[in-house]
């Protein structure tokens, strides 16, 4: 059924960071996605670049799989001023087909934490070709734990 859910990707965790997918099962096609994930910065700070910004990664391609990257539009930010809330958006773009079934939305990436701390999701919308909020989705979005 629909939901968004998270789970840890080893592949990209390293030594002092955490990797963190977000996946989407869709039974409706979906365009995009918009939502925020919040996390107690007392405990755990989401990982950042060189230059600052929050470091992320797009979801793996299948392996298989030439052509466009999953999503055309990926952004993860920090809520201006404050560092308990990601903002996450994802767009396919113009043109191009919605998906549905499992779907990698993004991989986020954090310090580790120094004790058990809780990822939830708030101001969720998942969006079909029209742009529209699936409303399918509304109940189904299963946050997490992170530890050390």
């Amino acid at each position: 059924s629909n939901s968004v859910y998270l789970c840890r990707n080893e592949g990209k965790s390293t030594g002092d960071l955490i990797a963190i997918d977000v996946r989407l099962n869709a039974d409706s096609p979906v365009f995009g996605a918009a939502f925020d994930v919040t996390l107690d910065p007392s405990v755990v700070k989401a990982a950042r670049k060189e230059d600052q910004s929050i470091d992320f990664s797009p979801p793996d391609l299948p392996l298989a799989q030439e052509g466009p990257p999953i999503w055309k539009y990926l952004f993860v930010t920090l809520k201006e001023g404050q560092e308990d809330t990601l903002i996450i958006g994802a767009s396919r773009g113009r043109g191009v087909a919605p998906l549905t079934g499992t779907i990698p939305l993004v991989t986020l990436k954090f310090k580790t934490p120094s004790g058990k701390t809780s990822l939830s999701f708030s101001n969720n919308r998942i969006l079909d070709p029209a742009g529209q909020s699936i409303e399918l989705f509304k109940d189904q979005w299963y946050g997490g734990y992170l530890a050390p």
